[in-house]
């Protein structure tokens, strides 16, 4: 927040679990909202996201897609899971760049490191899911998570509330 000159990209890659106490919070529309705001002209926001119970991917992949005025989903390799990009301009994809920095050695060997990756530029073409607009159908009846309602952050107290109005009879509270 006090960072007066801003920055070319954010990267958010927290450990799991989603649910932790306080991870929430880098997973809100509020922060998305953020983070776009301390970006320069063109920077470019970058959130791990793996692939959790829909429901929660949904409420989160609708925060990030409301909070950014462009944005697009990559598929991730090896580890599971998508990366949201977002930024305030479109976002482009320089075919000739990504094959030029998968030609460089320093860049293989870091891919051979964690467990190959694309090695060219057709197969990391492949881990385009597409421009967020064609995810917001996909969303639309999900809620977002915000700081005021963190929605994803007690998910086991949230399914025993819920099994529990949907069927009070099955829970035995004892005084």
């Amino acid at each position: 927040l006090r960072d007066k000159e801003g920055y070319d990209m954010i990267v958010v890659d927290p450990s799991p679990p989603l649910y932790a106490a306080g991870t929430v919070n880098i997973y809100s529309r509020d922060f998305f909202t953020l983070g776009l705001r301390r970006l320069k002209p063109g920077g470019l926001l970058a959130v791990w996201l793996l692939e959790w119970p829909e429901t929660e991917f949904k409420m989160v992949l609708r925060g990030f897609l409301s909070a950014m005025p462009h944005t697009q989903v990559w598929r991730v390799s090896g580890e599971g899971g998508v990366i949201l990009l977002g930024s305030d301009r479109p976002i482009e994809y320089d075919r000739g760049r990504v094959a030029e920095i998968l030609r460089r050695p320093e860049i293989r060997e870091d891919l051979a490191e964690v467990g190959g990756g694309p090695v060219s530029e057709a197969e990391f073409s492949k881990l385009f899911m597409g421009a967020g607009r064609r995810f917001e159908s996909y969303v639309s009846g999900s809620r977002e998570v915000t700081d005021e309602f963190p929605w994803i952050e007690y998910p086991y107290f949230r399914s025993r509330t819920l099994a529990y109005l949907k069927h009070p009879a099955i829970f035995k509270w004892a005084p």
